[in-house]
């Protein structure tokens, strides 16, 4: 997930489009992970505040608000992000590994 969000900066380059891909792999990944038994259903239940942190960023780019906003939640994103990673340290190799 750590790879997944740091992917998306810089800001400028940002798009709704650019996260909706990255959510949609991400959501597909976890899913297939999940299903084989992989990550546990915690680290599944745990990555939705994270793919729920991206919709939040991708309708904020969508509505035009202003830079700074996005921004703010970009960071609590960030934050988030890495605290899933501390409590699952494999998570991102593993995800990493499905993309193609």
């Amino acid at each position: 997930m750590l790879q997944s969000i740091t992917s998306l900066l810089p800001l400028v380059s940002l798009t709704c489009s650019a996260i909706q891909l990255e959510m949609e792999f991400v959501s597909e990944t976890l899913e297939l992970l999940r299903d084989g038994q992989l990550i546990s259903n915690e680290a599944y239940l745990e990555t939705g505040s994270i793919q729920g942190g991206m919709n939040v960023i991708a309708n904020l780019l969508e509505n035009n608000v202003q830079d700074e906003e996005i921004a703010i939640q970009y960071q609590i994103l960030s934050q988030k992000t890495q605290r899933l990673n501390d409590n699952f340290p494999n998570l991102n190799e593993l995800i990493e590994s499905h993309r193609k």
